[in-house]
């Protein structure tokens, strides 16, 4: 998903975000949606059933990259899937995309992963084609250069305040969708270990873009039932509200156990070495903890797309359903 650059500045306090509305509660939500927000914390969680095909996608952060290279190969595979795009016009000169808009099965709908009433929206149309099976999730910014500050997020919050946003306006009156979200290998001192020095030291750039994935991997650990790295118990807690664990909706720790967090190496534009037919070019996998996988630099955001559709969604979603997946060449 694009975001258009927002004034960039220093990050306010907790506190100061939950004051000035961060955390969007019913008495600031469209009156059209509010009968679905209260759906949502009136009802319990129910797991769907994983060993069914997926068919109907709820996808957040898909109007280019990862996003968009998975929901292309579902979609090719009969599944609708329902872009919440901030722009919806963005695919109005990709000749394969509208092929399915006009067969019905791309669905676009206006809105903001930021904005927690757009994403209650989406989950709204995209329940009307039926129960969602999918929430794919692929939202990430794309850094500006500062002289003072080196690499930044124009909004330093993205990943985690939408994601925020995703789970807590997860639908109460069907069975929990499936949950893929991707976020980055090396995010803490376990998980960097293993990368290649060069690849370790180029991160220490990606400092605002890692912050941002670590608050967000905060609120998935929690709700996966998953502990948080042991060098990282406080991270993240900077770009999280006050009260965070009890923002309206959002799931209680561990009541998501299946939610799969994937984390990519350094991810490149490259062509799809999975289906290149040569061995030696294929992805390697590792899902112990959020360890990286041995000495591996890259991977293409079409291998990480290929890895969610034809692998995990696949036949290995009983192998790695509830754990955190590193992928790299």
């Amino acid at each position: 998903m694009r975001h258009a650059t927002r004034q960039p500045g220093a990050l306010r306090s907790p506190t100061a975000r939950a004051s000035a509305g961060w955390i969007n509660t019913n008495h600031c939500v469209h009156p059209r949606h509010r009968h679905q927000l209260a759906n949502i914390s009136s009802h319990p969680l129910q797991m769907s059933d994983s060993s069914s095909p997926v068919t109907n996608v709820y996808a957040l952060g898909a109007s280019r990259n990862i996003g968009y290279y998975a929901s292309l190969r579902l979609l090719k595979k009969g599944a609708t899937v329902t872009f919440l795009l901030r722009n919806l016009s963005v695919f109005d000169e990709d000749a394969e995309i509208q092929s399915y808009i006009k067969a019905g099965k791309a669905r676009l709908v206006k809105g903001d992963a930021l904005n927690r009433e757009d994403v209650a929206a989406g989950w709204t149309s995209a329940g009307q084609v039926g129960p969602i099976d999918l929430l794919l999730f692929t939202v990430g910014g794309t850094p500006n250069f500062s002289l003072r500050h080196g690499l930044v997020l124009a909004t330093p919050d993205l990943c985690t305040r939408s994601i925020l946003n995703a789970l807590s306006t997860l639908p109460r009156t069907q069975p929990t969708p499936r949950i893929v979200v991707v976020t980055s290998t090396g995010l803490s001192d376990t998980a960097s270990a293993d990368l290649p020095y060069a690849i370790r030291a180029l991160y220490t750039l990606l400092h605002a873009m890692h912050a941002d994935k670590l608050g967000a991997e905060r609120v998935l650990l929690r709700v996966q039932g998953s502990p948080l790295p042991a060098d990282k118990k406080d991270a993240g807690l900077e770009l999280l509200p006050a009260g965070w664990e009890s923002i309206e909706g959002l799931p209680a720790e561990g009541a998501l156990p299946e939610l799969v967090i994937v984390r990519p190496a350094l991810l490149t534009d490259g062509a799809c070495c999975a289906e290149s037919g040569n061995k030696k070019d294929e992805y390697r996998i590792r899902a112990e903890g959020d360890k990286a996988v041995p000495k591996g630099y890259t991977i293409s955001r079409r291998d990480v797309a290929h890895f969610i559709v034809e692998r995990l969604l696949g036949s290995e979603w009983d192998t790695y359903k509830g754990k955190g997946v590193s992928l790299a060449y």
